[in-house]
């Protein structure tokens, strides 16, 4: 990639990032950096409920 959506999101370049977009672009969730567990289900459940909207 040519760090595009790393410079417009401002993410660090050695580092990993979640975004949960809706079915209209919008940003549900999003986190930079290492997702503990709980985050992790709660990133599940929000992917379900979006999907199945």
């Amino acid at each position: 990639s040519n760090g595009v959506a790393r410079g417009a999101w401002q993410l660090d370049e050695k580092s990993s990032a979640v975004v949960v977009l809706d079915k209209d672009g919008r940003v549900q969730w999003a986190k930079d950096g290492a997702l503990t567990q709980e985050e992790v289900q709660q990133v599940m459940d929000l992917l379900h409920k979006l999907i199945n909207k």
